[in-house]
């Protein structure tokens, strides 16, 4: 965090008023990354909102020597998300693009025909949610293994370790050897 941040954070946390810098500074980071995971640009709006109205009302929990702020958002916003889902009862399916895909399958070190990819889109749209999640933090928006484990609230050894596990199963339901 830059010192500019960290004085923001101080302000809000004595007077919740004092939120909106924050709010602006991390506003289109916290939409695109809830537009990335519903179907539509108002829902991810009201996810948005709620996701800004928690942290102000939390920001005095906040310990500025622990994750980063933005890790801390990044947080909070997927768990509006999940919840938001939950409350639909549908099925998040994964929606990406043959690039997206493509990548996924370069950092994964094999080369998969066209029909195998679209197995590889139906495996991990059949992954659990959290299991999901992970995949499209990790490769679809590149973050890294630390802001997988700040953003999820685990270390970040096993965060490396999930996706690890994951990416194996994914290559045994695709019947690639290692």
């Amino acid at each position: 965090m830059n010192p500019k941040e960290i004085e923001l954070i101080v302000l809000a946390q004595r007077d919740p008023r004092a939120f909106g810098p924050l709010y602006e500074m991390h506003f289109d980071a916290i939409f695109g990354f809830i537009r990335l995971r519903v179907p539509d640009a108002p829902t991810a709006g009201d996810l948005t909102s709620q996701t800004f109205l928690k942290a102000m009302s939390h920001i005095r929990k906040f310990e500025i020597r622990g994750i980063a702020f933005r890790s801390w958002l990044f947080r909070i916003a997927l768990n509006e998300v999940n919840g938001w889902w939950r409350k639909q009862k549908k099925v998040k399916e994964l929606s990406i693009s043959s690039d997206q895909l493509r990548s996924l399958v370069d950092k994964t070190e094999e080369y998969l025909e066209d029909d195998r990819l679209e197995r590889l889109i139906i495996q991990l749209n059949d992954l659990p949610e959290a299991h999901l999640a992970l995949m499209e933090l990790r490769f679809f928006e590149g973050r890294s293994f630390k802001e997988l484990s700040e953003i999820l609230g685990i270390t970040e050894n096993a965060a490396k370790m999930r996706v690890s596990r994951i990416v194996s199963t994914l290559r045994t339901a695709m019947g690639v050897e290692k």
